[in-house]
């Protein structure tokens, strides 16, 4: 029985292939082919893409069998999937097999075993959509998120943040660029049509599903299309206590709210004093387009750290977090639905006109910290 082979891609530096011996197949009849042999290359027909031996970053004296797209100068890093533990059963097929790099970029082991079965962080153009545990399409690097039934974004195994569209599952990714979806709709990329480009789509450790157009003669690489526009919306983006706020249209800032600080070495942020609830030593500050819990789904889709209120104004959602020794906040949001949601603890805080809400957080009186989060009234 073969064991499946687990594949991730990483950040490493990959050998000039000027300076390696090319081959276009390797068989067990061939010169054992061990990782020092750095000088030995696996390339494919077409010549974009190589694979071999490289030392890992992350493990030195260990090295790791990796795919790239070749054109890189020495110096440069490339962008590489990395293979491990191909353990094929020894039966004569497999033995009289040869490993071939193909022109889309898989690497196959005769009829036994493929790269492109297996899922990892990347579809390549035109690659079958792989299926693994779970039904996981795609998983990232770090393994906090993963693409389900070729439909859905997932963090921790558990919370579902996005879909790919209206419910539309993915079919495939064609060479030109267009994502090919169920029912007959696609999604196109800001490149479509355009020639000698490796594409790819990569489900990124920030939890983000971004498909890469990369013309090889320079090496310079774009991202065409994104599935999250809004970054902070992504959970696990920022460490409990804090607040995602975006820094221009693909960088965000994770800050601690108002009577809060750093206090762990994990970046979470943490009252600076605890108040003693008994009702004359905290208050309510107020944060304009803030909200936690996961949201913008918060609202319609409560986590075990926030319970949906019933429809109430203002002043009696604020009762309701006063008379509860847990509630640490208190959202409420202006949209004319009278929503009133009451969080235990703060999760997945970020910032964004479009959950209509203000977050109220409890801290001491004595807190004179200055609010950011100003300016729906």
């Amino acid at each position: 029985m073969a064991s499946h082979p687990v594949l991730l891609c990483l950040l490493l530096l990959v050998p000039p292939l000027a300076a390696a011996q090319q081959m276009l197949s390797f068989s067990a009849n061939d010169t054992a082919w061990r990782p020092a042999d750095s000088n030995r290359t696996l390339v494919s027909s077409g010549g974009d893409f190589a694979a071999g031996f490289v030392p890992a970053a992350s493990a030195p004296g260990s090295y790791r069998f990796a795919v790239w797209v070749v054109g890189a100068n020495p110096t440069d890093r490339a962008v590489i999937c990395t293979v491990w533990s191909p353990v094929l059963a020894a039966n004569s097929s497999v033995s009289t097999a040869v490993l071939r790099l193909n022109d889309t970029g898989s690497l196959v082991y005769g009829a036994a075993w493929s790269s492109f079965d297996e899922p990892t962080d990347t579809l390549m153009a035109e690659q079958a959509i792989p299926n693994g545990g779970n039904g996981a399409t795609l998983q990232s690097a770090n393994g906090r998120y993963r693409l389900v039934g070729s439909a859905t974004l997932q963090f921790n195994n558990s919370l579902m943040y996005a879909n790919i569209s209206g419910g539309s599952t993915l079919l495939n990714l064609t060479a030109d660029g267009t994502l090919l979806l169920s029912g007959g709709n696609q999604l196109i990329a800001s490149d479509q049509g355009s020639k000698k480009r490796v594409r790819r789509l990569t489900l990124d450790d920030d939890g983000n599903l971004r498909l890469y157009s990369l013309l090889p003669k320079n090496r310079h690489r774009n991202v065409v299309w994104q599935l999250v526009q809004e970054l902070c919306t992504i959970p696990g983006t920022c460490a409990a206590g804090r607040i995602c706020v975006p820094v221009g249209a693909d960088s965000i800032s994770c800050v601690c709210p108002p009577g809060y600080r750093n206090a762990t070495t994990d970046d979470v942020c943490a009252p600076k004093q605890n108040y003693s609830g008994r009702g004359d030593d905290y208050k309510f500050v107020r944060m304009d387009f803030v909200s936690f819990g996961g949201a913008p789904n918060a609202a319609s889709d409560q986590g075990p750290l926030m319970q949906k209120l019933s429809p109430q104004n203002l002043a009696d959602c604020e009762k309701a977090c006063r008379q509860d020794a847990e509630c640490v906040a208190f959202g409420y949001k202006f949209g004319g639905d009278r929503t009133c949601l009451q969080y235990t603890a703060l999760v997945d805080g970020y910032w964004s006109p479009a959950t209509e809400m203000s977050t109220y957080l409890r801290v001491v009186s004595s807190d004179n910290d200055s609010n950011p989060f100003t300016g729906m009234t």
